[in-house]
Parts: C-alpha cells; sequence; structure tokens
C-alpha cells in the first residue's frame, strides 16, 4: 500500500488535456481545463488496498481442538481496490456534485483466490445461504458482500462514496473504505467536524447562512457532516420496540486523535523532535512506540491521525435467527456494537462488530453497556474488517 498523506498542492492546478479532434479541415476546440479550487483528495489513481472481511457466528465461545466453537458458521473473504478515476468535488468539473467518488477495480476471493470461504460445523454439505441468513443481522455483513453471487470474482468497476452512512445495505462495500477527511471549500460539508466556528458569528436564525446550519438554537454546525450522516441512518433503522431518543437504547461516541502526522525528519534537535517521534542516534525518527503513547495509529512504519466512531445500541434479531443462534430467551433481545476506525486521510483501518444476547432488555438502567467481546457461555455473532498490506500478499490481488 502506498503510505498516504494530504498533499501540498496550490490552490490551482492545470491538468493536461487533450484535444478533441485534430483531424484535417477540423476546428480545433480544446478539452476543459480541470483546476483545483482546494486541496486534492489524498486517494489518487494508482492507490491499492486490500482488506480481510471476516464474519462469524459462534454458539458459545469455547473452542474445540481444531479451534473452531461447536455450532460455528463463518465466511472470510479478501477484497482488493485499485484506484483508477477520482471524481473529486474540488475541481471545478466536479464542484456542483454531492459527493467525490473513488471508482476503482474491485476483486473478492477467498483464500483459495476463487470464491469467498465458508464453513458450517452444523451442516454438511455446507449451505452458503443458510450461514447468510444467520450472519446477516450484522450491519457489516449487509454492507460487503453474500457469499455468492457477489459479482467480483473477476475486477470489475466499483463507485466508492465519500459522504455516505458507512453502513449501507446494498452488499457491494461502497459506503464503508472511505469517508472524505476534508472540510469542503464551500463550507457546506465539515467532514469529521461538527461544529463550524465561522458560524457561530450569527446569532439568529434568520441571519444564519445557507452553508452552517440552525440547531440547538444557535448556528453552529457544518450544513452536512459525518456525524449527520450516521446518527440520521441510525435513526431510521432502529428498531421499533424502542423510542428512538431514549438513551437507554443508543449510545454514540466520536473521538478524533490528530497531530500524529508530524514530520519526523525535519527536526534537528531533541527539543524539537515531536512527541510522537523519537529522538536516536542524533536524529529524530519514525517510533511506533512513541506513536501508541499518543494513541495514533501506526501503519506501514508511520504514524497517522486516528478518527474513530462507536455506537451501542438495542436490537431485536428476527425468530428464525434467533432460534437457530439460541437466544429465543431473551426473545432475541441483543446488544449490539459497531466500531469503525479511519486514519485522518479517511481511509477504513479497521471495522468491528458485535451481536451479544441483551440480558437486561427494556431496562431503564444505564445502558447499554459497553463490552469488548462476546459474552462468556454465550452465543455471539462477529464481524471483522481489515485493511492490511502490501498489496502482492492479497489472495484477491490482480
Amino acid at each position: 500500500m502506498r503510505l498516504l498523506a494530504f498533499l501540498a498542492l496550490p490552490t490551482v492546478f492545470v491538468m493536461l488535456a487533450s484535444c478533441s479532434d485534430d483531424g484535417l479541415g477540423n476546428s480545433f476546440i480544446p478539452d476543459p481545463i480541470e483546476e483545483f479550487i482546494g486541496p486534492a483528495a489524498v486517494v489518487q489513481p494508482g492507490d491499492k488496498f486490500w482488506y480481510q472481511i471476516s464474519h462469524i457466528y459462534r454458539r458459545t465461545t469455547a473452542s474445540d481442538k481444531g479451534g473452531m466453537t461447536e455450532g460455528e458458521k463463518q465466511s472470510a473473504s479478501s477484497m482488493c481496490i485499485d484506484v483508477t478515476d477520482v471524481r473529486d468535488t474540488e475541481t471545478t468539473r466536479y464542484k456542483d456534485a454531492a459527493e467525490t467518488i473513488f471508482v476503482a477495480d474491485v476483486r473478492v476471493t477467498g483464500r483459495n483466490q476463487i470464491g469467498v470461504y465458508y464453513d458450517d460445523m452444523d451442516e454438511d454439505p455446507d449451505d452458503p445461504d443458510l450461514i447468510d441468513n444467520v450472519l446477516n443481522p450484522l450491519w457489516l455483513k449487509r454492507a460487503t458482500f453474500p457469499i455468492t453471487e457477489h459479482g467480483y470474482t473477476s475486477p470489475s468497476s466499483m463507485q466508492f462514496h465519500t459522504r455516505q452512512p458507512p453502513v449501507g445495505t446494498d452488499q457491494s462495500l461502497s459506503e464503508l473504505p472511505f469517508f472524505d477527511a476534508r472540510v469542503s471549500t464551500d463550507g457546506r460539508w465539515g467532514s469529521w467536524d461538527f461544529y463550524n466556528n465561522d458560524c457561530f458569528l450569527y446569532t439568529t436564525q434568520e441571519s444564519c447562512p445557507s452553508e452552517c446550519k440552525w440547531e440547538f438554537q444557535s448556528c453552529g454546525s457544518y450544513d452536512d457532516n459525518f456525524f449527520n450522516r450516521i446518527y440520521a441512518y441510525f435513526a431510521g433503522a432502529l428498531p421499533g420496540p424502542y423510542p428512538e431518543d431514549d438513551p437507554s437504547v443508543l449510545k454514540f461516541k466520536m473521538t478524533s486523535i490528530i497531530g500524529c502526522q508530524e514530520p519526523c525528519a525535519e527536526a534537528t534537535t531533541p527539543d524539537a523532535c515531536p512527541d510522537t517521534c523519537k529522538w536516536t542516534g542524533g536524529a529524530c525518527v519514525d517510533d511506533m512506540s512513541a506513536c501508541f503513547s499518543k494513541s495514533c495509529q501506526w501503519i506501514a512504519e508511520e504514524c497517522l491521525n486516528l478518527y474513530e466512531f462507536q455506537a451501542i445500541w438495542r436490537d431485536v434479531l428476527p425468530t428464525s435467527v434467533a432460534q437457530r443462534a439460541e437466544w429465543s430467551t431473551t426473545g432475541g433481545a441483543v446488544l449490539h456494537k459497531l466500531k469503525l476506525k479511519y486514519t485522518g486521510d479517511g481511509v477504513l483501518y479497521s471495522a468491528e462488530e458485535y451481536i451479544v444476547p441483551d440480558l437486561t432488555p427494556g431496562s431503564l438502567l444505564p445502558n447499554p453497556v459497553d463490552f469488548t467481546a462476546c459474552v462468556a457461555g454465550e452465543a455471539c455473532i462477529i464481524a471483522l474488517v481489515d485493511l492490511d498490506w502490501p498489496w502482492g500478499d492479497a489472495y484477491c490481488t490482480f
């Protein structure tokens, strides 16, 4: 994977244009010149990304000698993304578009480089449709791929969104790997930031400009941002038995850790060496331990900023899945957790999801409480999506 960092581009960048027709007897009409009106997207044509994707149902946390649990069902795949085009809203050509789009060739395979791997400890032969049915309560399952007939065994073109909720249901993963980490030049998209300090200058709804949003009796938030998109998605997707505004049903947490991507090599003295770097041998160098000490991300020998989103909510499984997962004693009531981590450049680093039994459904206690793994002795459904490298080691490479 080519390391990514924000490009320090000038505000105007003229791309090479080809002539539309230079035949004899025809007038010369140049193609439109494309100019940048803001910082270019960090992801560019030629960038390659490889994700490992796993979905697992476990009836119990106890493992057999083979490392799998009794009744376990799972699917595993690799997804390779080779970016071929960037339709950037910070250019004159796409400035009126709703969002920046990354176009890429995509291939999805299992370890055998043919199809998605799947296994069912209860069934012989394995039934991929049955496995998908049990795993489908996972949002990351519905946002990725079915086991069969996903259409990407051979490289195929896909468009990736950058301003959509990262938990869509179109089974293509097109919303999850990237979000636009830039605040847009027109001021409408705030990226990870919710509040726009410039908007606070306006004290009435009538004076609040169109690029700002009047909310909570103040002109303070961006018209659009990551939080607004994902909150709206959750509000529409929560189950009916609980009110959407009940804090015992849903908990959000969004954090950002910045200042990690410091240019270590530019420091010439120990005092000038940033905290995320290490002074050793008379030089300031990148260092994994120093990076982790500041809660930053260490990826491919580089310390990167971190954006993290987490949601925990109460849910109810379909009856057929609850019975098969042996959760009928709780009426299918479960606790659901989703955690997403992105680099400061807006590239997905990891996603994880857990579904565990809700032992106190409907409780008005300060629930849902956080949890970090499956509950001992209880059934559990898990999804994991992880960025991996180098590209040459990917099962799905092409």
